[in-house]
């Protein structure tokens, strides 16, 4: 049997070299097919000069504002500007007041809100189309955090939420919420930026120092409505964020000491399995390094510190008027 088989193949393997010959392929004789000239045509340059001297930042008028409790939001043309005032709430209160006043002043976010969460979720998770799996994640993250940031999420989320489901109906749920809240730790698929320049080399003797969030926009564009600038008057805590409307964590952000804080992830060679057990998020603990550090260097310690606490590899852009750093935070050491 072993040789009728043995038999066989050779047999088969003969048929196969007649067929298909024993020369290598070669393209010494191909002719290319004439073509058409191209018809396509530049649109423009990549890089664009532009001249600022002298030219001083125009401030936007207000065209709406609206109030409830300790939030205040005024519209602009471009961006939403809001100002949480602690004096006047707990966290719970103030987390409520400011969602109720983005009722108001953005009757459309929570449909801009889950339209881009299930967006960002399609483009990460795009072998799956359950995405219940996240509700567990959801749960174990905002648990982990410090109670007055759950206190504060809890607040919006009463208001702004309704069920406990993870999927795209027309409106969000208490965990689709905390993810949204969450989406460095908990998601992620973004990236960003930044660059300084010494004060030895500006005009004006001060650090510069500039900083792109280069988050997927969603297919409609949806992060493009929802731009703000947050003033947190909270005391000695006072800080002012700059983000997405009904955010609570830090992705860009300036103490009144004068710190800068920007959030960069990052890769891991390791590709290890994903867990929230026993993590917490790192952007709610820059969140707090900022609202109770008033250094640069106790700000990069307290995150370094925490590192192995997070759930994701990330760096930190930290500056200030005299130096500049990138906190390298890695979660397996």
């Amino acid at each position: 049997m072993k040789i009728l088989t043995k038999l066989l193949a050779v047999l088969l393997l003969c048929a196969v070299l007649s067929v298909c010959g024993c020369s290598v392929p070669s393209y010494e004789d191909f002719q290319a097919p004439e073509q058409g000239k191209s018809t396509l045509k530049p649109t423009g340059d990549l890089f664009v000069k532009r001249n600022y001297k002298d030219k001083q930042p125009k401030k936007e008028k207000t065209t709406a504002r609206y109030s409830v409790g300790g939030c205040v939001i005024e519209k602009k043309n471009s961006y939403y500007d809001v100002t949480l005032d602690y004096s006047k709430g707990s966290h719970r209160e103030i987390g409520s007041a400011y969602a109720q006043t983005l009722q108001k002043a953005c009757p459309e976010l929570m449909k801009l809100c889950e339209a881009y969460l299930y967006d960002l979720l399609g483009m990460v998770f795009y072998e799956k189309t359950d995405y219940s799996f996240l509700k567990e994640r959801a749960v174990l993250l905002k648990n982990s955090l410090d109670k007055a940031y759950r206190d504060e999420l809890d607040g919006s989320a009463e208001v702004l939420c309704s069920g406990h489901s993870f999927k795209q109906d027309k409106r969000l749920s208490f965990e689709e919420f905390y993810i949204l809240n969450m989406i460095p730790d908990a998601v992620r698929s973004t990236s960003c930026s930044a660059m300084t320049v010494n004060g030895n080399k500006t005009k004006t003797g001060h650090r510069i120092a500039s900083r792109i969030l280069e988050w997927d926009l969603g297919e409609d564009n949806q992060l493009t409505k929802m731009h703000c600038v947050i003033h947190y008057k909270n005391g000695s805590k006072s800080f002012t964020s700059v983000g997405l409307l009904g955010m609570h964590n830090i992705l860009t952000a300036v103490s009144d000491d004068g710190i800068m804080i920007g959030i960069f992830d990052v890769g891991s060679s390791t590709q290890k399995k994903f867990t929230a057990e026993g993590r917490t998020c790192y952007s709610f603990a820059l969140r707090y390094a900022i609202e109770n550090y008033s250094s640069l260097e106790k700000i990069a310690d307290h995150m370094l510190k925490n590192s192995g606490r997070f759930t994701y590899n990330h760096n930190i852009f930290l500056c200030d008027d005299k130096n500049a750093v990138c906190v390298e935070d890695v979660v397996d050491r």
